[in-house]
């Protein structure tokens, strides 16, 4: 089905762009994820009429329910797809993040009524009767479940949509599932204790509940601002830094407003005595190179450092071995010395990791007073304190 669909879709690929080419997959998995999961709730819902089995009956409105999150998942690709306007002048990309969010929330409505109707099941006593044709369409659910996870799994990853990865999670949990239901047909047979289809039912609303519950997570972290990948950090990190003029970079952040619409900034350090064009020149290269490979758009900012001033020098070894003995997790940048009269203060930024055991006013209060001990009391700081965005948590 997903090559019969491509054919529709993706006749021109090599002519797309990425913004294009994420809305053609995204379409292509919300048709297959619709038709799939029709065939699937029609199967199961006369399977659950012929076995009278409430597990049966809410497996197939779980597939109905997934019908309509593809249909969610379809709507959220086209309307993410739409170009920037005034009003939003990143683009819409991250209606797919609320597409899948939706779809979470449908996953969790579900389980919530499945849960219901199996604990009103366990004080019912009703004959259940299990046929080779019913399971016979348990089995081919499974598979056609299989057969979607696979696909949506690769898809997902290809293109790096959480909301086709978080249908291949929901895929994954009906297999789930419907195991479990056709496992407690097999045992209500054999037992003849009619029960056992409600506890089935009550096993499969957590297995959904899990599923929701994941997908939610999955879904709502990129419209919170998630910490980016770390893989793309350093591989932005050894694409600046592989220009001579470059000694470190520092303050990378990287905006996501959607797939396709990633945007990254950031500080880089040369030397203060370097040319400034040749300084521009290298950076414009490395923001064509990160454009290149990522797809996204870099603005690059200078930080002068001075290397040829014994007092700064001095001065920076002296800060740098105060913070270590706070914490060897601590670091500063764009150290500089301003001489004001009687006073002479330093100036710099210091990353502070999330979590530090220290309030930031004690921190200060801390290094101000360690420089004046150790450094001279005629000495002042004036320090920012930053957060590393780009932190693998």
């Amino acid at each position: 089905m997903i090559s019969f669909l491509s054919y529709f879709f993706l006749k021109n690929e090599s002519s797309m762009n990425e913004i294009q080419r994420h809305k053609a997959w995204g379409m292509i998995c919300g048709l297959a994820g619709i038709l799939l999961n029709l065939f699937l709730a029609l199967t199961k819902f006369l399977a659950g009429l012929a076995t009278g089995s409430i597990a049966v009956t809410a497996d197939a409105l779980n597939n109905l329910s997934d019908a309509g999150s593809s249909i969610v998942t379809l709507a959220g690709f086209r309307l993410s797809s739409h170009e920037a306007d005034p009003e939003h002048p990143f683009g819409h990309g991250r209606i797919e993040y609320l597409a899948g969010f939706i779809v979470s929330l449908l996953i969790l409505l579900m389980a919530v009524e499945l849960f219901r109707d199996s604990i009103l099941g366990l004080f019912e006593s009703k004959p259940i009767h299990l046929t080779a044709l019913t399971a016979g369409i348990l089995l081919l659910s499974i598979a056609v479940k299989l057969y979607m996870f696979g696909y949506n799994r690769r898809i997902g990853r290809k293109i790096r949509s959480t909301t086709i990865l978080a249908a291949a999670t929901d895929s994954l949990s009906d297999v789930l599932s419907t195991g479990v239901v056709l496992v407690s047909l097999l045992l209500t047979r054999l037992t003849d204790i009619s029960r056992i289809d409600a506890l089935a039912g009550i096993i499969v609303a957590c297995f959904i509940t899990k599923a929701g519950i994941d997908a939610i997570r999955d879904t709502s972290s990129p419209l919170l601002g998630q910490a980016p990948d770390p893989g793309m950090v350093r591989r932005i990190e050894e694409i600046v830094c592989s220009y001579p003029s470059i000694l470190g970079i520092h303050d990378l952040i990287i905006h996501n407003y959607g797939p396709g619409r990633v945007y990254v900034s950031l500080h880089a350090e040369a030397p203060a005595n370097s040319r400034l064009l040749d300084i521009h020149d290298e950076l414009d290269e490395a923001e064509d190179a990160i454009q290149r490979e990522f797809g996204c758009e870099t603005t690059i900012h200078v930080d002068p450092i001075i290397l040829d001033d014994p007092e700064v020098l001095k001065k920076t070894g002296q800060m740098l071995d105060i913070l270590k003995k706070i914490d060897s997790r601590l670091s500063m940048h764009d150290f500089r010395i301003v001489h004001k009269k009687s006073k002479t203060k330093l100036v710099f930024d210091l990353l502070v990791p999330y979590g530090f055991y220290l309030s930031d006013e004690q921190l200060l209060l801390q290094i101000g007073e360690t420089v004046r001990q150790r450094m001279g009391a005629d000495l002042t700081c004036s320090i920012h304190i930053d957060r590393d965005f780009s932190a693998e948590v």
